[in-house]
């Protein structure tokens, strides 16, 4: 009887805990694409303790769906394994950190298609913080016709814009801080937000936000990467010093050392 008793208090032991901590979102529950349309489903960490590895799965429900790419961002590692996704952090992720994007490109996708992220884990250190699945679903749509923007234009960067597309990928120089944006709406009466549009060196997310009068909306991400900091190379000459000593003082301070020792050998055997 002791020993069924010590075999059961051992197991409950063992087994896996359950996480019921909220530490990871998503940024879409459902992700409305055009039939030729691609989009990002990506996973932000919002828990309170910081975050330094991770794994799921992933799966689309229909094989015309594809997951184009899974990339972290850029303080996170990832490798891919058929289905099977692993990170790790080079620094600690906080809270409000955006961790993995998972790139949907919907050609020719049935108009009931989900991605489906099992077992997601995530781990500081050694410790299990955040164990859940998610499921989202994708949209296929003929068309966007409400909450659309009508243009996007700036000063500093060209962009080639269509209001049917959502997604946007530009690159700035180093010394470009902030961008300039201004949209218009393609209707007059729909609501038009832009998001900070200052830039940090790297890869910086600007989001314009249309909300039409009916509270539909459509958000239209302008992702701009600011390339680093080119530092000028000093080029430093080795000056060589070269000692020339001209061979002829030599000379002459050689002849004038032997007349004084000839002329003081003189002297003395005069006297």
């Amino acid at each position: 009887m002791r020993k069924i008793l010590y075999f059961v208090i051992i197991s409950f032991l063992f087994l896996p805990t359950i996480v019921l901590a909220d530490n990871l979102t998503f940024e879409e529950n459902t992700l409305e694409l055009l039939e030729t349309d691609s989009g990002v489903i990506k996973m932000i960490y919002d828990g309170e303790e910081q975050a330094t590895s991770g794994s799921f799965s992933v799966y689309s429900s229909s094989n015309n769906v594809l997951l184009s790419s899974i990339t972290g961002n850029q303080n996170v590692k990832v490798t891919i394994t058929n289905s099977k996704v692993t990170f790790r952090a080079t620094n600690p992720l906080k809270k409000g950190d955006y961790m993995i994007n998972i790139a949907v490109d919907s050609k020719n996708a049935s108009k009931d298609a989900s991605i489906t992220i099992n077992n997601i884990k995530l781990y500081n250190g050694n410790e299990l913080i955040e164990e859940k699945n998610k499921t989202i679903n994708i949209k296929i749509v003929n068309s966007k016709e409400s909450a659309l923007l009508d243009s996007i234009t700036s000063n500093i960067v060209e962009i080639p814009f269509d209001k049917n597309t959502f997604e946007y990928n530009l690159k700035v120089k180093n010394d470009v801080k902030k961008l300039d944006l201004v949209a218009t709406s393609d209707n007059i009466n729909d609501k038009v937000e832009i998001s900070n549009q200052d830039l940090k060196v790297g890869e910086n997310t600007i989001t314009i936000k249309v909300t039409g009068t009916d509270g539909s909306s459509n958000e239209y991400k302008i992702k701009v990467t600011r390339e680093e900091e080119t530092k000028a190379k000093e080029e430093i000459k080795e000056v060589k010093v070269e000692n020339k000593i001209d061979t002829k003082y030599i000379l002459i301070s050689l002849i004038a050392f032997i007349i004084i020792v000839v002329d003081i050998l003189f002297i003395k055997k005069k006297k």
